[in-house]
């Protein structure tokens, strides 16, 4: 943890990440659309208590997406440096 490059990415990668990130925000919108759709399966409380239960890994998982998409749009408009750009491919000084 001491190389102060560990967060340096490459394009494929933060590609792959966005896409993980994404692929488990849809899959905890999945589970809060199904218990939207069932909700009169639940007692109140009991719909209540499962969203509360899911929401702070439901909000996490999208903010997870959207710093990932952030980080990949930085890499590809060249504003974050990159594995392999040398600084006068990144614009660097």
């Amino acid at each position: 943890m001491s190389n102060g490059h560990q967060w340096l990415v490459n394009v494929e990668t933060a590609q792959q990440e966005c896409q993980v990130c994404f692929a488990k925000w849809q899959t905890l919108t999945t589970r809060m659309l199904q218990m939207v759709e069932d909700h009169e399966q639940y007692a109140p409380d009991a719909f209540k208590a499962s969203v509360l239960e899911l929401l702070p890994e439901y909000v996490r998982a999208a903010n997870a997406a959207v710093a990932r998409l952030q980080i990949m749009v930085q890499i590809k408009c060249g504003e974050m440096k990159v594995r392999g750009d040398s600084p006068e491919e990144s614009g660097a000084p």
